[in-house]
């Protein structure tokens, strides 16, 4: 990725993390502002199906993803959903406990329960401090990439910005099966 294209992507992400809206609706306005994606990739809130709830034993409430991405083409038993997203407060640290109900759990924690509860093997935690891709192959520990914004906005952060870049753009998700990530 060439140095303008990586000077016009920091615009776009400085320009979402430092909008009043962040996080919500602010997740779409990432989306497709800094990775090319179209509104209707990614449904959020009241239009996220039910059955991506996860019921926690723990608290007797519902776990939600903020929004979902469908599979446009999912293989033969896969899940037909690619990512879910959580949407958390700035400022907030995605591994130290808060309280979902009465129990305590980190944002990570979170998802990673949704992952499991669901089935989908990848999820995102958004904020306007960072972004954390979490992936959790069925049968195997979560594993974990951090992308803080502030770190990315910083020259020395280019390449960060365009690995993130590379997983999440819209081709990489939404384009030919034959070049989509698993």
């Amino acid at each position: 990725m060439d140095t303008s294209t990586l000077t016009d992507l920091q615009a776009r992400l400085s320009a979402w993390a430092s909008a009043p809206d962040v996080p919500a609706p602010g997740v779409t306005a990432l989306l497709t502002s800094v990775f090319g994606w179209q509104p209707a990739d990614v449904l959020s809130g009241a239009d996220v199906p039910d059955d991506l709830a996860v019921l926690l034993p723990e608290t007797g409430h519902a776990l939600r993803p903020d929004h979902a991405v469908p599979d446009p083409a999912p293989a033969q038993g896969a899940p037909s959903w690619q990512l879910l997203i959580r949407d958390v407060p700035a400022g907030a640290d995605f591994d130290a406990p808060i309280l979902h109900g009465s129990w305590p759990a980190s944002p990570h924690h979170l998802m990673t329960r949704l992952l499991q509860g669901t089935g989908i093997p990848t999820g995102l935690l958004v904020s306007s401090d960072a972004v954390r891709l979490i992936h959790l192959p069925r049968g195997e520990a979560a594993g974990h990439a951090t992308f803080p914004v502030p770190e990315m906005l910083a020259v020395r952060g280019r390449p960060m910005l365009a690995a993130l870049h590379m997983l999440l753009e819209e081709q990489r998700l939404f384009g030919d099966p034959a070049h989509r990530l698993p």
